[in-house]
C-alpha cells in the first residue's frame, strides 16, 4: 500500500512531538497505520500498551501483523486466562505489544506497574471518559501518564460539546502547562449565563489563538475527499396502524397498556427513549407488531444484495438485533452475521474476519451502533440505520466503519425515518449539525456551516 501524504505527515508529527501528542484525524483516515509507523521508527519505544474497545483488539492485532509481521498479546478472557497471558507477556521478551480494553487496563498496570511500559496508546479515547476531567478513567490515566515517557491518545471525535473538551486529553499530554480547567475555559471559551446556569458555547473565543495553541499538541485532518464517494439518504416510511396508535398514546399519555403489557414513562427523557425503541419496532417493548421500519428493511436488503452490495444493518438497541435477524434469515443464500455488546474478543474476531473475508456478496452484518466502533467493515458497500443514536458522533463513527481506508467502492447510508415523529428531522440534524462537532471553528464559521449544510441535498 502506498502511504497517503497525510499519513506521512502524521507520522512525522508524532515523531516531531516526541510521540507524546494527540492524533485526532477524522475517523477512517488510517490513524492506526500512522501510529504504528511512528512506533517502528528508531529508537523504538517498546514495550507498548494499547488501550482500545473490545472490537479494537482485533484491529490492532491484525494491523501489527499486516504491516510489520509483529505478533502481539491480547489481554482478555477469564481472570485465570488473563493472569497466564500477563505472565507470558512479561517473560516473553520478543513480544513488544500488549493490547487490552479500557476496563482491563487498570488491572494490567496494577499487576506490572506503569513504568514497565515506554508507550501508552489510548484508541478512541472519547469513548472512555477522557474528555471529562472528573472521570475515573481520566484521573487514572493522568496519574500513569506521568510515569510513561510516550503517550498517544487517538480519536476521530475530539470534542462533543465545546472546545473545553480538549482540556482533558491536553492535561494528560502536558500536565505542567494544563493545570487549571477554568483558566483554560476562561482563556479559550465563551461562557454564557442563562436561566438554567452557566454554559460554554460551541465555538472558541479566538479561533486563530485556539488553533495555534492546539497545533503544539494535536494533529487533526478532516479531509477524507480522497476516499470513494459517500451518500447519506433518508428513507421516509409510515408507521403501521398499531405502531402509530401506540406512539401517539405514549407521547400524549406517557404510558401504554396493550397486549398484556403495561408501560409507564416517568419523565421526558425516558419517554423519548421508549418512543425511539417503539419506532425501531414495537416488539422491543413487548407489543405484537413489527413496525414500519422492520417491515421495510428486508426489502432494502434484498434490493442491495441483488446488485451485489454487501450490507451492514445498524441499530441503537440490542433487542432489535435478533428481530432484524429473524426478518432477514429466510432470504435465499444469505450469510448473516451479528455483533453486539457483551461478546468476547474471540467472538468479535471470528465474526469480523468472516464477514470481511467471505467471498460471497450475499452477506449482511447486523450491528449495534456503539458496538461497531473501531471495527473495519469495508467488505460492505451499504449500511442501513434502523434508528440512530442521539449523539451525532456515534452515527458518524458507525458510517466510518465502512467509509474508510481500504474501501474501494462508493458507499451509501440509508436512514429509515418516520414522518410526524421525533425522527422527522433526524437526517436534517445529521447533515446540518455535523460541523458543530468540529473543533477548529469560530462563531462565524459555526453558523455559516449550519446554513451551508442545511442547503445540501441528501
Amino acid at each position: 500500500m502506498t502511504l497517503r501524504p497525510h499519513q506521512i505527515t502524521g507520522t512525522q508529527f508524532l515523531l516531531d512531538h516526541n510521540r507524546r501528542t494527540i492524533l485526532a484525524d477524522i475517523a477512517g483516515t488510517g490513524k492506526t497505520k500512522i501510529v504504528l509507523d511512528a512506533l517502528f521508527t528508531n529508537p523504538k519505544p517498546f514495550p507498548v500498551l494499547i488501550v482500545c474497545t473490545k472490537p479494537g483488539l482485533i484491529v490492532w492485532e491484525t494491523e501489527l501483523i499486516k504491516w510489520y509481521d509483529e505478533p502481539s498479546h491480547i489481554y482478555a478472557g477469564t481472570p485465570k486466562e488473563r493472569k497466564e497471558k500477563l505472565q507470558k507477556f512479561i517473560t516473553t521478551m520478543d513480544l513488544n505489544f500488549l493490547i487490552t480494553t479500557a476496563k482491563l487496563y487498570p488491572e494490567v498496570l496494577a499487576n506490572i506497574g506503569p513504568m514497565f511500559f515506554k508507550t501508552l496508546i489510548i484508541d478512541e479515547y472519547h469513548l472512555f471518559g477522557l474528555l471529562n476531567r472528573k472521570s475515573k478513567f481520566h484521573k487514572f490515566t493522568k496519574s500513569v501518564a506521568k510515569l510513561i515517557p510516550y503517550v498517544i491518545p487517538l480519536t476521530g471525535t475530539p470534542r462533543r460539546k465545546s472546545p473545553a473538551d480538549w482540556f482533558g486529553p491536553l492535561s494528560i499530554i502536558d500536565p505542567d502547562v494544563f493545570t487549571s480547567y477554568w483558566r483554560f475555559v476562561n482563556e479559550h471559551c465563551i461562557i454564557v449565563q442563562g436561566q438554567f446556569g452557566m454554559s460554554i458555547e460551541n465555538y472558541a473565543k479566538d479561533k486563530k489563538a485556539f488553533n495555534k495553541m492546539l497545533d503544539n499538541y494535536r494533529r487533526r485532518i478532516v479531509d477524507d475527499s480522497y476516499l470513494p464517494s459517500r451518500t447519506r439518504q433518508p428513507i421516509a416510511v409510515e408507521m403501521t396502524v398499531k405502531q402509530q396508535r401506540l406512539y401517539d398514546t405514549l407521547r400524549k399519555e406517557m404510558y401504554l397498556n396493550e397486549d398484556g403489557q403495561f408501560l409507564i414513562t416517568q419523565n421526558k427523557l425516558t419517554n423519548m427513549l421508549r418512543c425511539r425503541q417503539l419506532m425501531v419496532s414495537p416488539k422491543i417493548l413487548g407489543f405484537n407488531d413489527n413496525g414500519g421500519a422492520l417491515n421495510i428493511v428486508k426489502e432494502l436488503v434484498i434490493e442491495e444484495l441483488s446488485e451485489g452490495n454487501p450490507c451492514v444493518v445498524f441499530t441503537p438497541f440490542v433487542p432489535a438485533v435478533q428481530l432484524i435477524k429473524d426478518e432477514l434469515n429466510n432470504i435465499k443464500g444469505i450469510e448473516l452475521y451479528s455483533v453486539q455488546g457483551g461478546m468476547s474478543y474471540e467472538e468479535h474476531k471470528i465474526i469480523q474476519n468472516e464477514f470481511q473475508n467471505s467471498k460471497t456478496k450475499n452477506k449482511v452484518l447486523i450491528c449495534v451502533i456503539k458496538s461497531g466502533t473501531t471495527m473495519t467493515l469495508t467488505a460492505a458497500k451499504v449500511a442501513i440505520f434502523i434508528g440512530y443514536e442521539l449523539g451525532l458522533h456515534d452515527n458518524i463513527q458507525a458510517e466510518k466503519r465502512i467509509h474508510r481506508e481500504t474501501q474501494t467502492h462508493p458507499t451509501r447510508f440509508y436512514y429509515i425515518l418516520y414522518k410526524n415523529s421525533v425522527d422527522e428531522r433526524g437526517l436534517e440534524i445529521l447533515n446540518s449539525k455535523v460541523e458543530s462537532m468540529e473543533l477548529d471553528i469560530s462563531r462565524e464559521d459555526y453558523y455559516k456551516a449550519l446554513v451551508d449544510k442545511s442547503k445540501e441535498k441528501c
